[in-house]
């Protein structure tokens, strides 16, 4: 996104292919990894709480990579010195986020 916005490139042709890249690298890595933590730890459910929260994780980072560039754009602030470490920090923070909302509603 900020490569786009460097070179002005539509934010629309920018969109969907970052976002169905992050729900395909998060698809990939829950189905990779929910067979090993279900062999590893031997429970289903935990597995299948790793695979999804994986899947969320990947499309939020995805949304927030493309979000805050976009915003720090509009504000008239430098997105690519902003970004990085303000995406991580959200990425981050949401991920846990999506980790305990998953678990608690499959554990429940």
């Amino acid at each position: 996104m900020v490569r786009g916005l460097a070179v002005d490139v539509p934010i629309s042709h920018v969109i969907w292919r970052e976002l169905a890249a992050g729900v395909g690298i998060g698809v990939a890595l829950g189905l990779l990894s929910a067979p090993f933590v279900w062999w590893r730890w031997g429970d289903f459910d935990v597995a299948m709480v790793v695979g999804i929260s994986l899947v969320g994780a990947c499309f939020v980072a995805t949304a927030v990579g493309l979000w805050i560039p976009w915003l720090l754009n509009k504000l008239k602030l430098d997105a690519a010195a902003a970004t990085p470490p303000l995406s991580t920090v959200i990425q981050d923070l949401t991920s846990i986020l999506i980790y305990f909302i998953v678990a608690s509603w499959v554990l429940h």
